[in-house]
């Protein structure tokens, strides 16, 4: 798989999360009433980053095969006014929602969190879900 199907693999999977929290993705328009809550900070959202990592060579005998590595991050903004609870359940599901899974050629893996804390006037969480896939 290339870095295209990767994303692409991603997206897929993390559109179809249970969630009701408002997911973006990294260089697509957002719509203009969610661009106005945002910038009222009205309600909570997620943002997901593709962070590719590295190509390693796997030989299996026959021909060598490439894995690519990398990690998909959810930047989770809550309401500086909600504490921490909403950004960790928001967290929580998709985390369980994007980790263990197989689709296709790509596999993710476990799940971290890591407070950020306040930022720009929101509540900021990562979670962060590292995957494989072979080409």
């Amino acid at each position: 798989m290339n870095d295209g199907e990767i994303l692409s693999a991603l997206e897929v999977r993390a559109s179809q999360w249970p969630g009701d929290t408002p997911l973006l993705y990294d260089n697509q328009r957002t719509p203009a009433d969610l661009q106005q809550q945002i910038e009222q900070k009205s309600t909570n959202w997620v943002r997901m980053t593709f962070l590719p990592g590295d190509t390693n060579p796997f030989e299996t005998g026959t021909r060598v095969i490439d894995r690519r590595t990398g990690i998909v991050e959810f930047q989770i903004f809550t309401r500086l006014d909600s504490g921490p609870t909403d950004g960790y359940r928001i967290a929580d599901v998709m985390g369980q929602h994007m980790a263990h899974q197989q689709l296709g050629q790509l596999e993710t893996w476990e799940y971290q969190t890591e407070r950020v804390g306040e930022s720009n006037g929101w509540h900021q969480l990562n979670l962060q879900v590292r995957y494989r896939a072979q080409s």
